[in-house]
């Protein structure tokens, strides 16, 4: 690897599968309606897809959205746990914005995660002890 570090875990996966399905960047790109620098970016690395191209890539690649975001090893879709499909414009809104949160903890370096992550639990800490 080089020096700049891997951003997510998804990055080799999206470059893996769509390969591995014969599929060019240029082809995602028109069906997601964005360019192939976009898509090249995303398999980089510098850049990170939004939730909705994130559950489009799966539904084209034709794999669970937890194998593209590296929480699984399964392709299956139909092994990814379901999730409660809020049809409220807020609970879009909502999840889109704590995936962006996401995906920019995982693209910080592994100390800055590890502050991160200790911040969260100092704040569940609090929440619990007002409870």
């Amino acid at each position: 690897m080089s020096n700049q570090t891997q951003l997510w875990s998804g990055v080799n996966r999206l470059k893996y599968i769509r390969l591995a399905k014969g599929i060019s960047q240029k082809e995602v790109s028109i069906t997601l309606g964005v360019t192939q620098a976009t898509v090249s970016s995303w398999e980089r690395g510098t850049k990170s897809p939004s939730m909705n191209n994130m559950k489009r890539l799966a539904k084209i690649y034709e794999v669970s959205l937890d194998y593209l975001v590296g929480s699984t090893d399964s392709i299956d879709p139909a092994s990814s746990p379901t999730v409660p499909d809020g049809n409220d414009e807020k609970s879009l809104a909502e999840r889109d914005e704590a995936f962006t949160y996401a995906m920019k903890i995982v693209q910080l370096p592994e100390d800055a995660k590890q502050v991160v992550l200790n911040m969260l639990e100092l704040l569940e800490g609090q929440q619990e002890n007002k409870l």
